[in-house]
Order: C-alpha cells, then structure tokens, then sequence
C-alpha cells in the first residue's frame, strides 16, 4: 500500500505540473509537441488544464484516503494509458513528431505502475484476509 500512495503522490504531481503548464502558457505546451498553436488550440489546452487538475486531486486524495488501491488503481492507469493512446495515435497520423515520445513513456510508466501497485495491493489485501479466517472457519 506504501509503493501505491507513492505512485498516487508522484501521478499527483506530474498532473499538477501539467494542469499548471497548460493554464499558464498552453501554447508553449502543446509546442513542445511540434504542434502549431492558435488560440483556439490554446482555449482547448486551458480547458485540458482544469481535468488535469481533477485528475491531480484524485490522485492525492487516493494516497491518502484509499482503504483499497485495486479499484482507485484503475481509474488513474486507465486515464494516464488514455493520455498515452493519443499520443501514439497522434505520432502515427504524423501529427506530432518524436518529442512526444518522452511525454508517452512517462505516461505508460505511470499507468503500468499504478496498475501494478494495485493488483499487488489485491493481492497482499486476499493473502492478509486468508491469515485472518482461523482454521476450520471456512468448513
């Protein structure tokens, strides 16, 4: 459970970082992946912004708050291998370049450790629940 608050704290920050760089200065974001900007590029990216601060939030909360990881553990992969599928979706249209291979990477890094801390958080919980039952309980 110690490995799944880690990785909550550290997804909570990277959201956080993104939903401040996105609020700030999208243009300068969104550039970053080889992308021209207009402003309508950047209305959408401040708007990315906000869910990017709800997803921070969760993940904060879920270290502090999660009595089981395995449920909150699929939720926040499941958004950071989302973030990740549109990026391989947009580096295989040709819309965006090879810089955004570090921004996928970090996102399936994330996804794969939040999903792995929290099948072994499922897994520690039924192993700890199975020392519990005294024998001859379950006869």
């Amino acid at each position: 459970m110690k490995t799944f608050r880690l990785i909550c704290i550290v997804s909570g920050l990277a959201q956080a970082a993104l939903f401040y760089a996105l609020i700030t200065d999208p243009e300068a974001m969104i550039g970053s992946f080889g992308v021209s900007t207009n402003e309508a590029v950047a209305f959408v990216g401040r708007r990315a912004a906000v869910l990017f601060l709800g997803l921070s939030v969760i993940s904060f909360y879920s270290a502090a708050a999660a009595k089981t990881a395995f449920p909150t553990a699929i939720v926040l992969s499941i958004s950071w291998f989302a973030i990740a599928a549109t990026g391989i979706f947009e580096y295989q249209r040709g819309y965006v370049g090879n810089a955004a291979f570090p921004a996928i990477g970090t996102e399936l890094l994330l996804g794969t450790l939040l999903l792995g801390s929290g099948i072994m958080s499922k897994i520690s919980q039924k192993s700890h629940t199975r020392d519990l039952i005294p024998e001859g309980a379950d006869s």
